[in-house]
């Protein structure tokens, strides 16, 4: 079901369509929102002079990085637990047999 999200992000409002649940694309939007208003804290005293497109970026740049530093954590997840859970598997057969 297609639903309609608002979010304001450097003082304007948009709007945009999404497919996704509710509850996932208002995380999506309240992430994005939190994070240019942490971009905007961070260079009070140069905000005026900083773009509203590098604010963005930087925005952009930081859940992106986020993004695949848990990527990267989970697949190092996956196979630490597959390795384990083989070195289990060749235990388990050893004292069984």
């Amino acid at each position: 079901m297609e639903q309609l999200l608002t979010i304001e992000i450097l003082g304007q409002l948009y709007k945009f369509r999404t497919a996704s649940k509710g509850v996932i694309a208002e995380a999506v939007a309240h992430l994005l929102e939190n994070e240019v208003s942490k971009i905007e804290n961070q260079h009070k005293e140069q905000t005026n002079q900083m773009n509203k497109i590098a604010i963005l970026l930087s925005a952009a740049m930081n859940i992106a990085y986020e993004n695949i530093e848990l990527k990267q954590k989970y697949a190092n997840l996956v196979s630490d637990l597959t390795f384990r859970t083989s070195r289990l598997i060749h235990e388990l057969d050893n004292r069984m047999s």
